[in-house]
């Protein structure tokens, strides 16, 4: 997604939030510098305000690159990356683990398979009905390079392609131009005043990204910033369950035992993308504190008409992460970001902010105890690694 796509949806869903909590809320235009792009978002409610620098680490240049290879380069590359994370323990650690997310691993690949099944059903059928058989051969052929080629545009089949084409490579190391950038996130991330809060961000394949990220942010040469690190959607036990994916596993290891790093996670049942019900400390085996973990129920938080039409709409349900809510909701993507209370305070919380904002949207004597720790002077910033 476009940094520019990115930011007209964000400021599409801050206007459902201001609706949701009864609250102010606006966002400055988008401001691009080399791979980072940002906003100001400024939240208000009756007596107290919020700011928050909303960063934007880009990669979509360099989807829309490999996305230029064309069909055939790319359903090679799709079935090698297919074989590449079976041969090597993905899918066995999906279906042990979390058997929706091996459907969602599956599903483009028995989706070319039924295509490739039709095209030879036709030339058997062809060649039974007294067709000569270099007319069958055709036949079965053209069905099935035809099948494959609607497919690669058509319900998704391409973009999970891709998606897999792209894991392949992270499992073995970042591309070093999205390296670098990870790595000048992390500077800014370090250089950040200590009496601002950072928020890092990772939805979806982006909190592969921010394990790269915060590794840095929190060695040695990152002089042990705090940060909270929010996780949402997660694919890092996408990655993490290949065999090949020690750098990662690493990565994690450092980060789990880092007492800088407070890392808060949730999960969807009704999400096929996510590893719903597991702790991915506890499934890699890694020594060191485990996630919070939460789980976010999708239909608690949208109107039952809007939920019912998104319902089968699994990329649009996985977005629903970084949406705003229609109901006040235990999650809320928005508060957790732009709001005045601390992340973790939201996550320990039961009901999240529900019991913290009045009808009014002020604050309630609940609220004021679980505000940022400096939110009296209401700066808040926030870096967001991106999404898949």
């Amino acid at each position: 997604m476009s940094a520019e796509t990115f930011h007209a949806r964000f400021c599409r869903e801050l206007k459902r939030f201001e609706v949701c909590w009864g609250l102010r809320a606006e966002a400055t235009q988008l401001v691009s510098v080399g791979s980072m792009s940002s906003w100001t978002v400024t939240v208000a409610g009756a007596g107290w305000r919020v700011e928050t620098r909303h960063d934007l680490i880009r990669w979509d240049d360099l989807i829309a690159a490999q996305r230029k290879a064309g069909v055939w380069p790319r359903l090679r590359g799709g079935l090698a990356a297919g074989f590449d994370f079976v041969r090597y323990g993905a899918l066995g650690g999906y279906l042990a683990n979390a058997w929706r997310y091996a459907a969602f691993f599956l599903y483009p690949y028995l989706a070319l398979a039924v295509v490739l099944l039709i095209g030879l059903l036709a030339g058997l059928a062809a060649s039974a009905l007294g067709s000569p058989g270099w007319l069958s051969v055709l036949l079965a052929v053209l069905l099935a390079a035809g099948g494959v080629w609607r497919m690669s545009g058509h319900g998704h089949i391409g973009h999970l392609l891709d998606d897999w084409i792209f894991a392949r490579q992270v499992v073995r190391g970042f591309e070093p131009s999205l390296a670098r950038r990870l790595s000048e996130a992390a500077g800014e991330v370090i250089a950040t005043p200590a009496d601002r809060h950072v928020l890092v961000v990772g939805h979806s394949l982006g909190a592969v990204l921010a394990a790269q990220m915060l590794d840095e942010v929190a060695g040695p040469g990152g002089k042990a910033r705090a940060v909270t690190w929010l996780t949402i959607g997660s694919s890092i036990l996408k990655i993490a369950l290949h065999r090949q994916a020690s750098g990662l596993r690493s990565q994690l290891g450092r980060i789990a035992t880092a007492p800088s790093v407070a890392w808060i996670e949730y999960q969807a049942i009704s999400d096929v993308m996510n590893f719903f019900r597991t702790d991915p400390v506890a499934v890699l085996g890694i020594d060191g504190r485990s996630p919070i973990v939460r789980k976010v129920r999708f239909g608690q938080m949208l109107n039952r008409d809007y939920y019912a039409s998104i319902r089968f709409n699994f990329f649009r349900l996985h977005c629903q992460f970084i949406s705003a809510n229609d109901k006040r909701a235990p999650y809320d993507y928005v508060m957790m970001i732009c709001g005045p209370f601390a992340p973790v305070a939201l996550a320990a919380s039961r009901d999240g902010a529900m019991g913290w904002i009045g009808a009014q949207g002020d604050l309630t004597q609940a609220g004021l105890a679980a505000l940022l720790p400096a939110a009296d002077r209401p700066i808040n910033g926030t870096v967001a690694t991106g999404q898949s």
